[in-house]
C-alpha cells in the first residue's frame, strides 16, 4: 500500500491493491483527511500515535472495517469519521475513543447525561438523534463541536459545562422543541447558525460579556418577537430590521456585531454616538465582519469619536460610499474593510491607524497616508549593501522614517547615447556602436535596466518612456517624468502637478496609480512614496487593488 503524504503529515490518499484488508498508517502521519478511506474495502486499520486529527468521514462507508487500534494522542475525531462501518454499528450508547472523546451517541435515552470522563464531544455526535429530551454535561467537557445537537427534534433542555466557552456552528440547528435556553457566564462565543431554525426558542438569557455570530438567532421566535428595528444582545447591536434611509444607531451601543446591516437595500447615512467602539469583535477573532456589506445605496458615515476598530469586510461593496473621515481614536483598520467600494475616492485618516492588507482593495481610493503631510524637509537615501532605502521626513519638532528594500535600477553598460550633429537630435548605439534607437529625441537620458526617460521635443507635454529597442511605453504627453523608476512605476507631471503611473505591464490606457496632485514627489518604492501637499511633506502607501 502506497500512502499519499503532504509536508505537514497529512494523510490525503492512498494506492493499494483490492485483496488489502489490513491497513497500517506509516508513523509521522498527523491528520487522516477528509474521505481518504471512504467506500474501501479494508477490515482492520492500525493508527499510530502521531495522528491527533481523524476529520469528517476519513472512513465513512468502510462496511467491512471492524477493527481499529487508535492513537494515544488523538484529540479531534470528527462524528462522521466512521459511519456506516461495521466498528460503529456494533457500538452501543456513547461511542467513546481513548476514554474521552464521545464521538456518536447511538442510545435511545430521553435525558441523556453525558459520563464524567468525556472531554470532548465530536461534530454531529447526537445529530438527529429522535429520543433526546435533555442532556446533562459534565463540567469536564471543554469542547463541543459543530452541529453536535443538530436535528434534535424533542430536545427541549440543556445544561452546560462550566468549562465550555463557545456554541460551535450550527450546535443546535433544527431543534424545534427548544423553548428556552440559559447560556451561562462562562461561554463567551456563540457561532454562525447555532440556533438556526429553532422556531420555537422564545427566551434565551444572555451572559453579561458574549460575542453572538451572525444568522444564530434570526429564525427564533425571540428575534421574530422582538418589536424595535434595533435587536440587541447587551451592548452589542446584534441586527438591524428597519428600513429607514437615515439610521442613528441607539447611544447604548459598543460593539456593532458582523452582518448586523448587512443587504440592507434602504440605509443611505448611518450615525454612530460615542459609545460605539467596535464595528466588529476584534482581529484576533478570526470572523469576517461585514457589518455594512452590500448596503448599495449607503452614502454616507458619521463615525464614533470612540471607535477603535473597524473590522475586516465592514463596509464591503458599499458601491455608493464617496467619502469618509476616520476618527483619531481608530486603532485598526482591518483586511477587506472598505473592499469594493468602488466610489470611495476621498478619505481622511486623523489619527495613526494600523492598515491591514487589502483595506481599501477595489475602491476608487488612490492612496492613502502612512504619514501625514506635516513635514517641512525630506530626503530619500539607499544603502547598496542591505539594498534599502530610507525615506526620512524633517520637521523643526520631530523625524519620522520608513524603509523598504528594493533593489536600485542599474545603469545599463555598453549603451551610447549620442548626438546626430546635423540635427542636434539624441539617438543610442549599442556596445558594438549599431544605432538601435535612431538620433529623433531632444534629450535622453540613461538607460536604466532597459528603459529610459525622453524629452521629444521642448514643448510642455514632451516627455515620454522608451525601452532599449525605442519602443515608445509611455506616450510624449508628460512635463516630465522622474528618470528613475525602481518597480516600473514613474512619477510624472502634467501641468504643475505630479502623480504616479505605471510604465511597465498592463495598465489601460496609461491609467494613473495616484493622479497628479502634488506639488513634488520621491521615487515610488514598494508602493510608497513622500510627497510634498500644501506645502508639507507625507508618506503616502498607493492603493493598487483596482488596478490589476
Amino acid at each position: 500500500m502506497k500512502f499519499k503524504i503532504d509536508e505537514r503529515g497529512r494523510l490525503y490518499g492512498f494506492e493499494c491493491e483490492d485483496d488489502e484488508k489490513h491497513v497500517v498508517i506509516p508513523d509521522g502521519v498527523t491528520t487522516i483527511c477528509s474521505d481518504v478511506f471512504r467506500g474501501d474495502g479494508i477490515e482492520s486499520v492500525i493508527i499510530p500515535d502521531s495522528v491527533t486529527s481523524i476529520e469528517s468521514c476519513a472512513f465513512c462507508e468502510c462496511i467491512n472495517l471492524t477493527e481499529i487500534k487508535f492513537s494515544a494522542n488523538l484529540i479531534d475525531v470528527s462524528g462522521t469519521a466512521f459511519h456506516n462501518t461495521k466498528w460503529l454499528d456494533n457500538q452501543k450508547g456513547f461511542v467513546v475513543i481513548n476514554e474521552k472523546i464521545l464521538c456518536r451517541y447511538r442510545g435511545n435515552e430521553k435525558n441523556v447525561v453525558i459520563p464524567e470522563n468525556i472531554q470532548y464531544i465530536s461534530d454531529n455526535a447526537f445529530s438527529e438523534n429522535p429520543y433526546i429530551e435533555s442532556v446533562v454535561m459534565s463540567d469536564n467537557i471543554t469542547k463541543v463541536d459543530f452541529s453536535a445537537f443538530s436535528y434534535c427534534k424533542n430536545l427541549k433542555s440543556i445544561r452546560f459545562s462550566k468549562n465550555l466557552k463557545r456554541i460551535n456552528y450550527g450546535m443546535f440547528e433544527e431543534c424545534k422543541s427548544l423553548t428556552e435556553i440559559n447560556i451561562p457566564e462562562n461561554i463567551k462565543m456563540i457561532g454562525r447558525h447555532a440556533f438556526a431554525n429553532c422556531y420555537y426558542l422564545e427566551k434565551i438569557k444572555f451572559p453579561e460579556k458574549i460575542i453572538v455570530s451572525s444568522e444564530s438567532l434570526e429564525d427564533t421566535k425571540w428575534f421574530r418577537d422582538c418589536k424595535s428595528d434595533f435587536v440587541t444582545v447587551n451592548d452589542m447591536l446584534y441586527k438591524y430590521k428597519g428600513k429607514q434611509t437615515e439610521v442613528v444607531i441607539p447611544e447604548n451601543i459598543r460593539i456593532i456585531c458582523n452582518e448586523a446591516f448587512a443587504e440592507n437595500q434602504y440605509i443611505e447615512k448611518v450615525v454612530m454616538p460615542d459609545s460605539v467602539t467596535h464595528i466588529g469583535y476584534g482581529h484576533k477573532i478570526d470572523i469576517l465582519n461585514s457589518a455594512f456589506e452590500n448596503c448599495v445605496n449607503l452614502k454616507e458615515v458619521i463615525f464614533s469619536e470612540k471607535l477603535l476598530y473597524i473590522g475586516s469586510g465592514s463596509f464591503s461593496k458599499c458601491t455608493s460610499l464617496e467619502s469618509i473621515s476616520i476618527p483619531e481614536s481608530v486603532e485598526i483598520i482591518d483586511k477587506w474593510a472598505f473592499d469594493g467600494c468602488e466610489a470611495l475616492r476621498n478619505i481622511k485618516i486623523h489619527g495613526n491607524p494600523v492598515i491591514m492588507k487589502d483595506a481599501f482593495n477595489n475602491t476608487g481610493l488612490e492612496f492613502d497616508w502612512v504619514i501625514q503631510p506635516e513635514f517641512e524637509e525630506f530626503n530619500l537615501s539607499y544603502d547598496e549593501e542591505k539594498y534599502e532605502y530610507t525615506f526620512s521626513l524633517i520637521s523643526e519638532n520631530k523625524t519620522e522614517t520608513r524603509k523598504f528594500n528594493a533593489i536600485m535600477p542599474r545603469r545599463d553598460e555598453g549603451i551610447t547615447i549620442f548626438r546626430d550633429i546635423t540635427t542636434g537630435k539624441y539617438g543610442v548605439k549599442n556596445k558594438i556602436g549599431d544605432v538601435i534607437v535612431k538620433p529623433e529625441y531632444s534629450m535622453i537620458f540613461p538607460f536604466s535596466d532597459g528603459y529610459a526617460v525622453v524629452l521629444k521635443d521642448c514643448g510642455i507635454r514632451s516627455c515620454g518612456v522608451i525601452d532599449i529597442t525605442g519602443n515608445v511605453l509611455l506616450p510624449f504627453e508628460y512635463g516630465f517624468i522622474r528618470p528613475d523608476f525602481p518597480e516600473g512605476k514613474a512619477a510624472v507631471r502634467r501641468g504643475w502637478k505630479w502623480g504616479f503611473i505605471n510604465v511597465i505591464g498592463k495598465c489601460k490606457d496609461y491609467e494613473y496609480l495616484v493622479s497628479p496632485q502634488f506639488e513634488e514627489v520621491s521615487d515610488y518604492i514598494q508602493g510608497h512614496a513622500a510627497v510634498k501637499k500644501d506645502g508639507k511633506w507625507g508618506l503616502i502607501r498607493v492603493n493598487l487593488g483596482k488596478r490589476y
